[in-house]
């Protein structure tokens, strides 16, 4: 039998899916049939990009996951807000003509770090 260790983020993640279930089941939101069932499909994941996934593709399915899903959102949307506010305080200091471009391109709907950093390359050196 192979031995599987998982990294703390796959943990935290897992406890945090854990303890929603175990919350919507004490007060009645599900049967103990849908936790046994989110239980059994999440033993195969092994990655917290697998976890992430599998939380996505069953949240439309389990509110419970619905509400992870909006909460991983959330965190993750902050945790990129931070990163951007710190690049383009960096920015700013030596180039605020740069810093007003990534300020414009993180107006658009959807943009990612990896986006910005292709679009402007030499930002990398501001991280």
């Amino acid at each position: 039998m192979k031995t599987v260790s998982f990294s703390p983020a796959y943990i935290t993640l897992q406890n945090q899916v854990k303890n929603q279930l175990a919350d919507f089941l004490e007060r009645g939101k599900m049967k103990v049939e849908e936790v046994m069932a989110i239980l059994y499909l999440f033993s195969f994941t092994q990655t917290v990009e697998e976890l992430q996934a599998f939380i996505l593709l069953f949240a439309d399915s389990f509110p419970v996951l619905n509400n992870l899903a909006v909460q991983e959102e959330v965190s993750r949307k902050q945790a990129f807000d931070q990163q951007l506010a710190m690049l383009v305080q960096n920015v700013l200091k030596e180039d605020p003509q740069l810093a007003a471009h990534i300020g414009k391109e993180v107006s658009k709907k959807g943009i990612t770090m990896e986006q910005i950093l292709q679009k402007y390359p030499e930002v990398k050196k501001y991280m």
